[in-house]
């Protein structure tokens, strides 16, 4: 599909000339590289990152199911297949999250203890899922194709967005009968946070990141010295 076309598409859904269906349909065709150097020419004319994230929603519905097709082609050893394995382990306690808002708004004595602390340590894990994307794959990216820089910059402001709101969570749950209510509204933003920025990695920038770089040694190197995630088994 012509690149031009697809930021025309995403300029006029921007400005609300078409609506989601009819940019849906209309991008049916577009590649992801497609979407990628549209946004390109976009903050090229102008376009500011917040603006970015309206369209961006665009792209749940136009690119699912990359990073499952990457994590069957991928060897074991790539990079990217570790942060997107991390993905799916982060996706399985994100259900659990779930549940222990629920208690919280419903009934706190069906909290538990142990649940909630091995929710809490996983979350404080993922330091390590965004320390090696940070400190090796956005830092490699940035130096073989410089117009992804922002893009890099918004995906890192949402790593530091949710360190602050975990740490709030952290935070709020020393009292949770007098914190009920925000502690609900602080989980759910936090999973919202986590599966929408999880979707625009895993579908969107490791695609990418695959076609620019062609050689993953300092990449792997990077990683290794962060280390893995070390998530552990939430309770029953």
């Amino acid at each position: 599909m012509n690149v031009d076309d697809v930021t025309e598409i995403l300029r006029s859904y921007y400005f609300d000339v078409i609506d989601r269906e009819y940019a849906l349909d209309s991008l049916e065709d577009a590649s992801t590289f497609d979407l990628y150097l549209a946004e390109v020419e976009l903050l090229d004319e102008g376009f500011k990152e917040h603006e970015l994230k309206k369209i961006g929603k665009l792209y749940v519905d136009l690119i699912k199911g990359n990073s499952k097709k990457l994590l069957k082609e991928l060897d074991d050893d790539h990079p990217i297949k570790g942060l997107i394995i991390d993905h799916e382990k982060i996706e399985g306690f994100m259900f659990k999250l779930d549940e222990l808002s629920s208690a919280i708004k419903t009934d706190i004595s069906k909290l538990k203890k142990e649940v909630l602390e091995a929710v809490m340590y996983n979350l404080s894990e993922i330091d390590k899922h965004l320390e090696r994307e940070e400190r090796a794959l956005f830092s490699e990216l940035r130096s073989v194709n410089g117009s992804l820089k922002v893009r890099l910059r918004m995906l890192t402001d949402e790593h530091v967005e949710f360190r602050e709101h975990r740490n709030k969570l952290e935070d709020l749950l020393s009292n949770i009968e007098e914190n009920q209510e925000e502690i609900v509204k602080t989980i759910d933003s936090i999973i919202y946070m986590l599966r929408y920025h999880k979707f625009i990695e895993g579908d969107l920038l490791y695609p990418v990141a695959l076609r620019e770089i062609n050689d993953w040694k300092y990449v792997k190197m990077k990683a290794k010295m962060v280390g893995n995630c070390e998530f552990v088994p939430i309770p029953s």
